[in-house]
């Protein structure tokens, strides 16, 4: 084949996920990627440029699938606390539904430099994903519907901390995905605290 259509790009994508997957980015080679497809290595070239691009084009997916997952698990709910447990749900179920490719987006935050593309970017995609929880809280808290002692930006951090501690844990322990009632207990605990004096 000489081109890709979208589903080509696709098949191109699940065939690297899966290389990179088992075999870091570092062990994987294009010649292993084009293994898993119908297209030949300059078709691939062409379309990505390199390995580095075919990664990135994967670190992008996972960030724009967690953003539009994100987006619209908060848009079936008006409430701050009832959007942020969607929203966490959303992301429990992205971890479930997408394992490999979240691993992907979490090695990015923990890999030595050199077992990445130099060249890689993923903070602003990042950064736009923590920005959209803090823009609901920000609304929130300009309507005094939350904690006006912590800014906007504090408190996303820390429900985007809490949520993507439950992602990695998840990553790590094969049991069964977190649940609403644990979602909703994580979401209640971060607006109401322990309660420890």
């Amino acid at each position: 084949m000489t081109k890709t259509d979208g589903g080509g790009r696709e098949q191109i994508l699940n065939a690297a996920l899966k290389q990179f997957a088992a075999k870091g980015y570092a062990g994987t080679s294009m010649r292993d990627i084009i293994a898993g497809t119908d297209f030949t290595l300059p078709t691939i070239y062409y379309h990505f440029g390199n390995k580095a691009g075919i990664y990135q084009a994967l670190v992008d997916t996972a960030f724009d699938e967690a953003y539009q997952r994100m987006q619209t698990a908060a848009a079936r709910q008006s409430d701050l606390e009832a959007q942020l447990v969607e929203i966490a749900l959303a992301m429990f179920n992205f971890v479930r539904e997408r394992r490999e490719l979240t691993r992907l987006a979490f090695a990015t935050l923990f890999a030595a430099p050199e077992e990445l593309p130099a060249e890689l970017r993923e903070s602003e995609k990042r950064q736009r994903n923590l920005g959209f929880i803090e823009r609901l809280i920000a609304g929130a808290i300009a309507a005094r519907k939350a904690n006006r002692s912590f800014n906007a930006h504090e408190l996303a951090e820390g429900i985007y901390a809490a949520i993507t501690f439950q992602v990695m844990q998840s990553l790590l322990d094969p049991g069964p995905p977190p649940t609403r009632r644990q979602a909703t207990r994580m979401v209640r605990l971060f607006f109401e605290g322990a309660g420890v004096k």
